[in-house]
């Protein structure tokens, strides 16, 4: 076998303003691609060092441009990019990785869901394979256990660039909250708190009573964790992940519906207060790398 018969090429971006949660998924299952004997390549806007860090760690290529292979992945939310990709006849699968289940799917042989709240009945309308459920979110191997022994508060927006308005609000969570100890992803880091390490952010976080963190990919890892959580909002594609958040019994702030600091400040501090665990996850990508296996041969 070829390594283009069996090559995963892979379309995400990671920059400040989209955030590393869309690569890093993406490298998940490319982990298990590679497991199964297969080769990966990452391709994209990737400015967000930690994430080149982490492809070159597992093996995954880094390009600008494709000769195509075995399984296209397409994990971006820009529409002409998604139609542009959808018109590739250079894989033999072409996968769409969707949020919401609105469309459009275009001419993609799969869609993926990689959100516990995904179902296949989501995509109705989708002629292809539905790749969906909770038994398809793609963690990241070896996450810790919760700490139940924790101490401090803990922020992570995944790698994107937080704005103003919330740096200036979380800069004020360790007088409002009395946790003088913590860890934050986010720059300017509080004071008396520590920065948690990009490329093992879990080696921190897990030790810290809770985490304030944005509704994407690091969410569905804090829920395998086991770590209580306050959900914030700031996109509207995030909105069905705020859904999940909420069913389950945990706080959720949209960032929207904020504009003063003081207040967005308060309303963090009020919000930790009431994090709560979300339910258990058990990671997905080996399933979902084991379905695409066998669609691409």
């Amino acid at each position: 076998m070829t390594d283009a018969a069996r090559r995963l090429s892979i379309l995400a971006d990671a920059t400040p303003s989209s955030g590393a949660g869309h690569a890093m998924r993406c490298l998940n299952l490319a982990a298990q691609w590679l497991a199964l004997g297969g080769c990966a390549e990452l391709l994209g806007d990737l400015r967000i060092e930690f994430v080149r860090r982490r492809a070159n760690e597992l093996g995954v290529a880094v390009r600008g441009s494709s000769s195509g292979g075995a399984v296209l992945l397409v994990d971006v939310y820009d529409e002409v990019r998604r139609e542009h990709m959808a018109a590739s006849h250079n894989w033999q699968i072409r996968v769409l990785v969707d949020d919401l289940g609105r469309g459009p799917f275009y001419s993609y042989d799969a869609v993926w869901n990689p959100n516990a709240y995904g179902e296949a009945a989501m995509y109705r309308a989708f002629t292809g394979t539905v790749l969906a459920g909770e038994d398809c979110v793609p963690l990241r191997d070896g996450l810790p256990s919760w700490d139940a022994a924790a101490q401090g508060g803990a922020v992570s927006f995944g790698g994107g660039a937080a704005s103003a308005l919330l740096a200036d609000a979380i800069a004020q969570l360790p007088r409002l909250t009395g946790e003088a100890r913590g860890w934050s992803a986010v720059d300017p880091v509080p004071c008396g708190w520590r920065r948690a390490r990009a490329d093992s952010p879990w080696t921190d976080l897990q030790h810290a009573k809770w985490l304030v963190t944005a509704a994407g990919s690091m969410l569905w890892e804090a829920a395998a964790v086991g770590i209580p959580v306050l959900t914030c909002v700031s996109f509207e594609h995030e909105t069905l992940v705020a859904q999940w958040v909420r069913r389950h019994g945990a706080p959720v702030l949209d960032l929207r519906e904020e504009e003063d600091p003081a207040a967005l400040a308060s309303a963090l501090a009020a919000g930790v207060q009431r994090a709560r665990a979300l339910p258990r996850i058990s990671a997905g990508a080996r399933n979902v790398a084991a379905r695409l296996w066998s669609l691409s041969q």
